[in-house]
């Protein structure tokens, strides 16, 4: 979900993953699949499920649920999907980082387009309110690599890096 101009499914289908993308830009779409010959559903994950459902293992969630009205919502959709055991992973900007308290207002995951900011905290239950058992969760701070090297780490240890790397795993029934 949210595959862009897919590297990322270049590097998983290299590495023998079969993958499906989703994405709502045409834009993105059309680079995946001139600059890697892959086909992308352009629409929402809703619109793709009711075309081709099936179960995946995997479903990676990747600067996407920030961007959803419901995102609760779109996390019980990718539960849905999931077959038993199966993971979901997300990356999206963290609220609580250590560059939020730097820049301020001026903290470049400040954008319009983003419509839900996430704590590790809240992304914890979103992903528990939607049936995914967190498994691992993690951060890390691109932005400020540069100035602090690593010394960063320790942010990361107390999960104030620029974004949340989260993995969960679809509960058993």
């Amino acid at each position: 979900m949210g595959s862009g101009y897919g590297y990322f499914r270049k590097a998983a289908a290299d590495s023998g993953w079969v993958t499906d993308g989703v994405e709502i830009s045409r834009h993105a779409a059309a680079v995946a699949l001139q600059d890697f010959s892959l086909n992308t559903f352009v629409g929402s994950l809703g619109d793709f499920v009711r075309e081709h459902p099936r179960p995946y293992d995997v479903i990676t969630l990747f600067d996407t649920i920030e961007h959803v009205q419901e995102p609760v919502a779109l996390l019980r959709l990718v539960s849905d999907l999931l077959v038993s055991g199966g993971l979901c992973v997300i990356r999206t900007p963290n609220l609580l980082a250590l560059e939020a308290d730097i820049f301020r207002s001026y903290y470049h995951s400040l954008k319009a387009e983003h419509l839900q900011y996430f704590s590790p905290n809240s992304l914890c239950r979103a992903l528990d309110g939607a049936g995914l058992e967190p498994v691992f969760l993690t951060s890390e701070s691109h932005l400020l690599r540069g100035f602090f090297g690593t010394d960063l780490n320790r942010f990361a240890c107390v999960l104030k890096g620029s974004d949340l790397f989260a993995v969960a795993r679809k509960e058993s029934p």
